[in-house]
């Protein structure tokens, strides 16, 4: 009897969290998980496919995503496959999904890891949530003392308080940021349950 071929990463299933929701795997739409390629294209795609569906689970397997100003916007479970806690060596072998900030070329004052809504120009966008994860903001790439804004998850701000609301983050790491790791400014109806932020600020 041959033994069962072991998943890969683009087949890892996700929990069953979603009471039917489809799942998009991040790794089906080209996203590389090794922390050395800008995965942001590939994760905003899987956002879009979503989106497209009327909203849905996107599924981050095991590994590290280097990623900058992604939106993921209303519907939307950002699921990951386990947070690491408060640790500079990124996932472990088999396990943990880590949202890291892309460092490559084209970074500016006030890029952030992800976001729920656009900076500016935001519609009224709910019923999000992000569970079982960690964010890097990569601070020591700009080195101590830097005046930079830069981000771990952003809300999105807009003109009027309400237009974001019911936002959920689960089992949730954010360090090494510049500035805020949860930052829900205008946010109404958000809940936070066993987050931590570690070692974020100038």
């Amino acid at each position: 009897t041959l033994a069962p071929t072991p998943p890969t990463r683009s087949t890892w299933a996700a929990p069953t969290v979603s009471g039917g929701l489809p799942v998009f795997n991040v790794m089906n739409y080209g996203a590389a998980g090794t922390g050395a390629a800008d995965d942001s294209v590939p994760v905003q795609n899987t956002v879009a496919a979503a989106l497209a569906a009327g909203g849905g689970i996107v599924f981050f397997p095991p590994g590290t995503y280097a990623i900058r100003n992604v939106t993921f916007g209303s519907s939307i479970i950002v699921q990951g496959a386990g947070s690491q806690g408060v640790s500079g060596s990124g996932p472990t072998a088999g396990g943990g999904t880590v949202l890291q900030y892309w460092t490559g070329s084209g970074s500016t004052t006030g890029d952030v890891v992800c976001r729920v809504a656009p900076p500016s120009s935001v519609n009224y966008t709910s019923n999000f949530t992000m569970r079982d994860l960690s964010i890097d903001g990569q601070k020591s790439f700009y080195g101590s003392n830097n005046n930079w804004k830069n981000y771990g998850f952003y809300c999105g701000q807009g003109g009027t308080t309400s237009l974001i609301s019911y936002v959920t983050l689960e089992n949730v790491t954010i360090q090494n940021c510049l500035t805020y790791a949860f930052d829900i400014e205008r946010c109404t109806n958000t809940v936070l349950v066993n987050c931590v932020a570690a070692n974020n600020g100038y």
